[in-house]
């Protein structure tokens, strides 16, 4: 991964697309405690609920990775 997100080049044109769909993906997963939402409209609502907690979870730390990487690449 180093290979490829070490050279600054690579890193400006990539890095902020994973931001920025990490950042979507962390505000849609916050409609998924809305009342009558189910993931893909089958899943049970505790399930839906864990699921949004997953993905907000996953969202954030892939936000944080990214911004580090970017922030190493200048340095």
């Amino acid at each position: 991964m180093h290979e490829f997100y070490g050279r600054r080049h690579t890193a400006e044109i990539h890095i902020p697309w994973v931001i920025f769909g990490s950042l979507l993906i962390f505000l849609h997963s916050f409609t998924l405690f809305l009342r009558r939402r189910l993931l893909f409209g089958l899943v049970a609502r505790p399930w839906t609920i864990a699921a949004a907690i997953l993905f907000i979870l996953l969202a954030v730390f892939t936000g944080l990775e990214a911004f580090g990487s970017y922030v190493g690449v200048f340095m």
